[in-house]
């Protein structure tokens, strides 16, 4: 096969969400074997639909064994395993479950982390114009124009990118207080726009 790299097995879709055997064993004379597998819990999708009775704190359960039967699988294949896909949701909750799942099991694969956890704004007081973010060096540039004098724009703060803290400059605008849960605020200063810039210490 190839030496040089990993071969990925994946089993089929309804596998992400239920217990389906995948059949999958030990590849003779392949040592470079990853199993990526899904974890998507059925009462996300219910209480998307609208199904009375749902509840997604019932995640908790199911994102475990799916992660136990999951790791259970690359044993059995002498492969290394990856959660490979989840969280195709708004439900907040339901995406901490299955992080902090995948936390506790070192399900995550960092490179990959650093790129998709990212450094931008989640709720902003005016019109967003300009966005950058470089998930190599962490550098950060978001300019708005601000439509209410007083009412804050919020950042997040990636905890990944920033090992020894980060400097924070704002023109047009201040930011308020000390970062709270890797949230910064921002409040304008006038009418013209708003420059946030992020860099690593």
């Amino acid at each position: 096969m190839d030496p040089g790299n990993i071969v990925y097995f994946e089993p089929q879709q309804f596998a992400g969400g239920r217990e389906v055997p995948t059949n999958y064993g030990p590849v003779p004379g392949e040592d470079h074997l990853g199993y990526s597998w899904h974890n998507y819990c059925p009462q996300v999708f219910f209480e998307s639909q609208g199904i009375p009775g749902t509840d997604v704190r019932q995640c908790e359960e199911f994102s475990a064994e799916r992660t136990r039967a999951a790791l259970d699988q690359g044993e059995r294949m002498h492969a290394v395993g990856v959660m490979s896909e989840f969280g195709a949701t708004d439900n907040i909750e339901a995406l901490k479950i299955d992080a902090a799942v995948a936390d506790r099991h070192f399900t995550v694969k960092p490179r990959k982390l650093r790129t998709l956890v990212r450094t931008y704004p989640q709720a902003t007081a005016g019109i967003p114009t300009e966005l950058s973010f470089d998930p190599d060096t962490g550098d950060f540039r978001y300019v708005y124009r601000p439509r209410a004098l007083g009412v804050p724009s919020e950042i997040f703060v990636s905890p990944l990118h920033y090992p020894d803290g980060y400097a924070i400059d704002v023109d047009g605008g201040r930011v308020m207080g000390p970062a709270r849960d890797n949230r910064i605020r921002v409040t304008a200063t006038g009418t013209g726009p708003v420059t946030v810039t992020i860099r690593r210490r």
